[in-house]
């Protein structure tokens, strides 16, 4: 029995790799019978003008357990994560019957990247461990699927391209064979989130959201407990004034007991 022709595949590999850098590539045929959208195109920001300032080595980073997921698509917003725009990428066409290829040139050792959730602090410091692994996922829309979101023709930095309206939830998510080698990563360091607990059902809410997930009462945010004061290296004589030391129990000056 012959296998089942898949309609869009992925498939990567690893183009370069240095002391200081890795390249991966990856392919895309497209089997359907109409165009597709790939959301590969990250950009860094966009600027007043509406330019999207797109840079093709740009890539979403997780560090999963041995191992590295690279990501070109809609990033889903985290639910504790409160935004005012979505990430959406600006997006490549390709048509039905075509591949499309692109690589990807990382610095390493690699880290994580979250555009919701930036990593905090500088890596500085951190010994960076080999992980054995890596994927890569792509997100797509195909043509037939657009429905009400019209394509919109935008000016990014590497000339004009096609921005489409949609939900993380919307795009299709293709991910591809892990690719077997040595890639040295920084380790995340993340804190662990904060812990809430509602005063008015008692539920214990995790994460950064301001209401409770059970029943919308506003949180409290949580204070960690300060250290207690330092105690002064001087102290002063109740009666005189004098300076004398924190552990004596008389006034050098006046004789008073303290």
């Amino acid at each position: 029995m012959a296998a089942p022709v898949v309609p869009v595949d992925l498939s990567c590999w690893i183009a370069a790799q240095s002391a200081g850098t890795l390249t991966v590539a990856y392919r895309v045929t497209n089997r359907l019978p109409s165009s597709i959208y790939l959301f590969n195109q990250l950009y860094r920001a966009r600027h007043p003008d509406s330019t999207y300032l797109v840079d093709p080595e740009l890539v979403y980073v997780e560090l999963a357990q041995s191992g590295v997921h690279l990501y070109k698509w809609i990033p889903p917003i985290p639910e504790d994560v409160s935004v005012e725009e979505a990430i959406i990428p600006v997006t490549t066409l390709v048509r039905a019957g075509e591949t499309f290829e692109e690589a990807i040139t990382l610095p390493v050792p690699v880290s994580r990247l979250d555009p919701y959730r930036p990593r905090r602090g500088s890596p500085g410091g951190l010994q960076p461990v080999t992980f054995g692994w890596l994927d890569v996922t792509i997100g797509y829309l195909p043509v037939s699927e657009i429905g009400s979101r019209e394509p919109h023709r935008v000016r990014t930095s590497l000339g004009d391209a096609i921005w489409v309206h949609a939900l993380a939830s919307a795009q299709t998510v293709l991910r591809s064979a892990p690719i077997t080698t040595p890639v040295p990563v920084i380790p995340d360091q993340l804190p662990p989130p904060p812990r809430h607990r509602c005063p008015r059902c008692g539920a214990t809410n995790i994460g950064y959201q301001q209401t409770c997930l059970r029943c919308s009462a506003p949180l409290m945010a949580t204070v960690a407990p300060q250290p207690p004061p330092l105690p002064p290296a001087v102290r002063h004589c109740a009666r005189c004034g004098a300076a004398i030391s924190p552990a004596a129990r008389f006034c050098g000056r006046c004789g008073a007991s303290q």
